[in-house]
């Protein structure tokens, strides 16, 4: 027998090695030990008890690198800009709800179908909308089916003890879902014109039920088709602390990016290289340091904190070399003051003006016993925690800025402000 041939009985007793020390069984002995078989038939046995690699093993459900599909620059802007829009929606949801929202910290990633439908198991509730004009593909938002219904079951007036294990979300909880979905959007797209200076038209939203991991995007996209997933913590008062997620394809993605930093940053990457064309003292560079900075300033104020940071460094820089501090004047010409906080507002703070705040008049509160509200009837009085002619509150979004006094005007109530602290334009939205 050849050295590299093994007979049938040692490849038995190799291949039962790691049982625990029992008798191989009795009908593979009958086998003659003088059968022999070749290295290439015992390296096919031994590998023939291997499970197969699943079909979509390996990359297919390998996690994927956001950096292969967008730079970092294309990330930072859609966060930002993602945010700005959904705190729009989250102003939204609080009035439809009565109860503050808000969706922040968003989270931007590259996902396909299948490395969703490994971390969302269970059930999502999915609003498709398209963009018409402005922009062009699709745009999902992506909310757990629990979440949707302890958000209808308020919006309906329903039990918000729900069982997890048993969720029944029946057409009249999809329809009001829908109509939540369809005042988000409309009001995220206002806000993404308002960025962008142009038109943007959307579709109808169409809500529905899936579960990633066996339908995937239900052809919208398809199941390998890397999309940009931006996710945000959800809070809603006294109701949950979850996510919603936005999905968007990577095409539409890197040119909304593109038209936003067009828009923020205008000229700057032709500007920056100006002072190393030549070497001169350092004196000389300040007209070129005033007309740089000024177009830093293009930038939105959700932008604001990186890039005035990086100018408090440059005056910081400017005075230790002994230059004329009066280069601040030449940044900041249309202002005669900063705004609170110690903030200075852009050139075109205009782009965020026009997205719109609550505000609500706080006369006053009170705390109750349950047998007490129970028998309110017509003509009941309430006396709250405030006294008389006292100021009332005022807040933007859920935030006190200031206290006032009551006043009529015609036929309706105003506030005459008498105590104001603005918060930044950030801390509002």
């Amino acid at each position: 027998m050849s050295n590299d041939m093994m007979s049938q009985e040692e490849i038995e007793r190799m291949l039962a090695g790691g049982s625990d020390g029992g008798t191989p069984d009795p009908a593979p002995a009958a086998a003659s030990s003088s059968e022999t078989m070749s290295p290439e038939e015992i390296e096919a046995l031994m590998g023939g008890g291997a499970s197969p690699a699943p079909a979509d093993a390996g990359g297919d459900v390998e996690d994927l690198r956001a950096e292969d599909y967008l730079s970092r620059d294309e990330m930072d802007v859609l966060g930002e800009v993602a945010n700005i829009c959904m705190g729009t929606s989250a102003t939204t949801m609080s009035t439809l709800l009565s109860m503050k929202v808000m969706i922040t910290t968003p989270t931007v990633m590259v996902e396909n179908a299948k490395t969703m439908g490994r971390k969302y198991e269970a059930p999502l509730v999915v609003a498709e909308v398209k963009y018409i004009e402005g922009l062009k593909g699709d745009n999902l938002l992506l909310l757990k089916e629990y979440d949707v219904a302890l958000i209808t079951n308020v919006l309906l007036g329903e039990d918000t003890n729900i069982d997890p294990n048993n969720i029944d979300l029946n057409d009249i909880h999809m329809s009001a879902m829908n109509e939540v979905m369809n005042q988000m959007v409309g009001s995220s797209a206002t806000s993404l014109a308002d960025v962008l200076h142009k038109k943007i038209d959307i579709s109808t939203p169409t809500t529905k039920r899936l579960t990633l991991k066996e339908n995937g995007f239900d052809n919208i996209f398809a199941e390998h088709e890397p999309v940009v997933k931006i996710s945000f913590k959800m809070e809603i008062e006294g109701l949950l602390t979850s996510e919603i997620m936005q999905i968007i394809p990577i095409e539409l993605a890197k040119s909304m990016a593109s038209d936003i930093m067009v828009e923020l940053y205008g000229g700057m990457e032709e500007a920056a290289p100006a002072p190393a064309a030549a070497p001169e003292p350092v004196m000389q560079q300040q007209p070129t340091t005033q007309q740089e900075q000024p177009m830093m300033m293009q930038q939105p104020m959700m932008m604001q904190q990186p890039v005035y940071a990086m100018q408090l460094d440059q005056m910081q820089n400017v005075i230790a070399a002994g230059q004329d501090v009066n280069v601040q004047q030449a940044q900041f010409p249309s202002f005669s003051a900063p705004m609170a906080g110690g903030m200075v507002a852009p050139d075109n703070i205009g782009m965020i003006l026009d997205v719109p705040m609550n505000v609500t008049i706080e006369l006053g509160r009170t705390k109750q016993k349950i047998k007490d509200i129970i028998a309110y009837n017509m003509g009941s009085i309430i006396v709250l925690d405030r006294l008389a002619g006292e100021a009332v509150d005022i807040l933007v979004n859920g935030k006190r800025i200031g206290r006032g006094e009551v006043v009529v005007i015609d036929d309706n109530y105003g506030v005459r402000i008498t105590e104001i602290n603005m918060p930044s334009a950030e801390e509002l939205l």
